[in-house]
């Protein structure tokens, strides 16, 4: 349609429309009568490739322009109604996500025609796409990792700012605390002392943070008050950003050590006892 083929209130309307940079269409009884060029771009389209053709090829279904048509659609069309969002079809086949908004040009004469105003959300469409494929994937590896981590026979932990966010079953079945004893709290909880709880921090958060890993055997207090040899291994989650935390592994190693202690208690015992022998058999001699 021409300029001269619209009511002047109308084109001038059109006019103004046009510079706020939307895909305009007006059409009457299902025909694009005219378009403007940010529609032809969003589509691909050339001002003659769609004039007189039927709107309808446009969207990808017959239930999607129904959809839109009821909402916005010519027999009073509903002008307080939000805008839709909806793929439709470029001259590529390709997707164009548009927003989508109509009302009748002249509510009085509907024969005036039908506008459509189309916004080009593709690439926030595509954003929020790509977010979710990234979610999806990371919350696959996490549950992977969360799988792993609890058929390990090590303890494993997840620390931020030195507060419990995660554990495996292990790790609470070494400590003796529930998950919900833990979780939100502050590791203090499971250290016999300040002085043990603060020398720990001195020595192993400087090492992690220079990309380092930390090993160390700590004696922890149980749930059930009582004391518990552990080898413990920490990590940066990621070393690029600290905020993501660290993993720590804990091997309960009370057993061990009880062993070893045992072995040393009976060497000074033995040490003892020959230094006494020693002793009786020099005075003996001197006798």
């Amino acid at each position: 349609m021409r300029r001269e083929e619209f009511k002047p209130a109308i084109w001038q309307s059109l006019t103004l429309l046009d510079g706020l940079r939307i895909g305009l269409a007006v059409e009457r009884a299902g025909r694009l009568v005219w378009v403007n060029q940010r529609l032809c771009d969003m589509f691909g389209y050339a001002e003659h490739d769609v004039i007189g053709t039927d709107i309808r090829g446009a969207f990808r279904s017959a239930d999607d322009y129904a959809d839109v048509v009821m909402l916005h659609g010519r027999n009073g069309a509903d002008t307080a109604a939000e805008a839709t969002e909806l793929a439709l079809r470029g001259k590529d086949g390709g997707d164009v996500w548009c927003r989508i908004k109509g009302s009748p040009l002249d509510p009085a004469d509907p024969e005036e025609g039908h506008l459509w105003l189309m916004t080009d959300v593709s690439d926030r469409i595509e954003a929020q796409q790509r977010a979710r494929d990234i979610e999806t994937k990371l919350n696959k590896t996490l549950t992977r990792h969360e799988t792993i981590f609890r058929s390990l026979q090590a303890g494993v932990l997840l620390v931020k700012d030195r507060q419990v966010v995660w554990g495996n079953a292990r790790f609470f079945d070494i400590l003796g605390f529930a998950p919900e004893d833990l979780v939100g709290q502050g590791t203090r909880t499971y250290f016999i002392s300040d002085e043990d709880y603060e020398s720990i921090g001195r020595e192993s958060y400087p090492a992690l943070r220079a990309g380092h890993t930390y090993g160390k055997e700590v004696q922890f207090l149980r749930g059930d008050g009582r004391k518990i040899w552990c080898h413990i291994i920490g990590n940066a989650v990621d070393i690029d950003d600290f905020s993501e935390g660290f993993i720590w592994s804990f091997a309960d190693i009370t057993d061990r050590v009880e062993a070893e202690q045992k072995i040393l208690d009976a060497q000074d015992k033995l040490a003892r006892m020959l230094a006494r022998q020693e002793a009786i058999l020099r005075s003996m001699q001197v006798g």
